[in-house]
């Protein structure tokens, strides 16, 4: 099976939730939320392939697992038929 890519998130946390972790004593830690899209194979003005399914992880930075899915669903959301999955706290190696 082939490596997924990783993709790095645009979108950080606001300074209100920075406020609202250091009061709660969070840290900010690197999540990997997986997303899965449709394609097309070949996108050629002249005839379109077949859809093709494609995943791959999205890096963030954000004080817990929802707000991580959130962040990414802000910059995913608008891809037609994109699924954003369950973010998983990053193991380093």
């Amino acid at each position: 099976m082939a490596e997924l890519k990783i993709y790095t998130a645009r979108n950080q946390p606001s300074m209100q939730r920075w406020r609202e972790s250091q009061e709660a004593g969070l840290k900010l830690v690197e999540y990997l939320v997986p997303v899965e899209w449709w394609a097309y194979a070949d996108d050629r003005l002249d005839g379109r392939g077949d859809a093709v399914k494609n995943e791959a992880f999205v890096a963030v930075k954000a004080y817990d697992a929802l707000e991580a899915r959130g962040l990414v669903w802000r910059e995913w959301g608008d891809i037609s038929g994109c699924r954003v999955g369950d973010a998983k706290i990053r193991e380093v190696k």
